[in-house]
C-alpha cells in the first residue's frame, strides 16, 4: 500500500511540475509578446514606410494604441500575479519583471 502512495505522489509531483514549466513558459512568451510589442510602437515612429502613406500624428496614434494595450495588458497581468502572492503563490520576480514592462511602456506613452 505504501508504495502505491509513493507511486501517487511521485505522479502528482511530476504532475505540479509540469504545470509550473507551463507556467513559466507561458509567462516567457507573454513577456517576449510585450517586448515584441513595445519595439513595434518604436519602429512605427520611426519607419520611412510608414512616414510616406500616414500623417505623423497617425503614426503617433498607431504607437499610442500599441502601447495603450500593453499598459492595459500588463496591469491585468499585475493585479492576477498580485491576487496569488496574497494566497502566497505569487512570484515577486514576475510582479517585478510586469512593473518594468508596465513602466517601460508609460514612458513611451509619454515621449510620444
Amino acid at each position: 500500500v505504501s508504495t502505491q502512495s509513493t507511486g501517487e505522489q511521485i505522479k502528482q509531483l511530476r504532475k505540479i511540475l509540469r504545470e509550473k514549466k507551463e507556467d513559466e513558459k507561458a509567462f516567457i512568451d507573454l513577456v517576449w509578446y510585450f517586448r515584441s510589442q513595445l519595439i513595434d510602437a518604436e519602429k512605427t515612429i520611426v519607419s520611412d514606410s510608414m512616414q510616406r502613406v500616414m500623417k505623423f500624428n497617425e503614426i503617433i496614434e498607431v504607437s499610442n494604441t500599441i502601447l495603450n494595450e500593453i499598459v492595459n495588458s500588463t496591469k491585468d497581468m499585475l493585479r492576477l500575479e498580485g491576487e496569488k502572492k496574497l494566497l502566497g503563490q505569487g512570484n515577486e520576480i514576475i510582479c517585478q519583471i510586469f512593473e518594468l514592462l508596465l513602466e517601460n511602456a508609460e514612458q513611451r506613452l509619454i515621449t510620444n
